[in-house]
């Protein structure tokens, strides 16, 4: 738990500055391609406590760019005035989230096993990496930026 808590904190600097170096855009796509990555692997790192742990924290690692990179990309994409509500709607949507999650993956696990669990997990990073890909800034909204 403490190392997790050590890389989710790094990671929030990690992809804050990944960020400001190659843009939101990039950087999301290059977080989710990542996560898919370690979701499709993440069932067979069980095999030694040393690769478990590793790919836990690289969990937490990826957790953490989620929450560095929306907040200033919200607010570039719809404004000050509108940023702190989106977000703070897309931070509310983590919560329904989480509950939904673990009700679709326990359904999941229960017809199809848990290493297909986390195959859907991985798709759907992809499947974001898809979406961050065709994200382009608000026409009728001045000085909106991606």
């Amino acid at each position: 738990g403490g190392l997790g808590a050590l890389f989710n904190g790094v990671g929030r600097l990690f992809w804050g500055s990944i960020s400001d170096s190659i843009g939101f855009k990039n950087s999301f796509m290059s977080l989710a391609v990542l996560q898919a990555a370690l979701h499709a692997y993440y069932p067979y790192s069980g095999g030694s406590k040393l690769t478990f742990g590793a790919a836990t924290c690289a969990c937490f690692f990826f957790l953490a760019g989620n929450f560095a990179l929306m907040p200033p990309a919200i607010q570039r994409m719809f404004g000050a005035k509108n940023g702190a509500l989106i977000y703070g709607l897309v931070y509310s949507a983590f919560g329904v989230a989480s509950m939904g999650g673990l009700m679709l993956g326990k359904s999941l696990q229960n017809l199809y096993g848990l290493e297909r669990v986390f195959h859907v997990m991985s798709a759907m990073s992809v499947l974001g990496a898809l979406i961050t890909a065709r994200l382009s800034p608000l026409k009728g909204l001045p000085g909106s930026a991606v």
